[in-house]
């Protein structure tokens, strides 16, 4: 759960960063997550992102779509 709102907090802190852009694999979990979850721009409970969050994370979609992106040695 820990990680799952990392994840989600990071992905606030890259909305309001830009035109920042971040590295291939941190964008392709931004990009991964801000396509399912949108962009905190009013408060609404929490419950139903985190649980969308946590299942990208036990089903590893989030990170195979990471790995589809880097290089892998």
């Amino acid at each position: 759960n820990v990680l799952t709102i990392e994840i989600l907090t990071a992905c606030q802190a890259i909305d309001f960063l830009k035109p920042l852009t971040c590295g291939k694999g941190t964008g392709a979990a931004y990009q991964f997550i801000r396509e399912r979850i949108p962009h905190l721009g009013k408060d609404r409970i929490l419950h139903d992102d985190i649980a969308k969050a946590l299942k990208y994370i036990k089903d590893d979609s989030l990170l195979g779509a990471v790995e589809s992106v880097v290089k892998l040695n």
